[in-house]
């Protein structure tokens, strides 16, 4: 939250909104709606059906799942920071899954 409002004063979104044309509010509308409220929403109604510790273990892996569609579709590199990055995610999924099997 806190680098969400330092970003308000680096880049003022009123400003930069004025510049956009009605087919950049479109494409704006759709990653809004369908990438971030149709994917909390998806996220809540698979709670119904998988407990929340899985849930949750599932969110984690996120980014490191956004990472490779990247390198595969969108031709990113892969340095040695992103491969630290992507263990430590899957460590910590890792680390996680095992306390909640112990606990349950």
């Amino acid at each position: 939250m806190a680098s969400g409002i330092a970003g308000l004063f680096l880049a003022n979104p009123i400003v930069t909104a004025e510049g956009l044309d009605a087919k950049a509010w479109l494409a704006l509308t759709y990653i809004v709606l369908a990438g971030t409220v149709s994917a909390f929403w998806l996220y809540l109604a698979c709670l119904k059906y998988i407990s929340p510790v899985t849930a949750g273990l599932v969110v984690c892996l996120e980014p490191t799942s956004a990472y490779v569609f990247g390198i595969m579709f969108m031709n990113l590199k892969l340095g040695w920071i992103e491969c630290l990055g992507i263990a430590m995610v899957i460590s910590q999924v890792f680390i996680l899954s095992i306390r909640s099997k112990k606990r349950s």
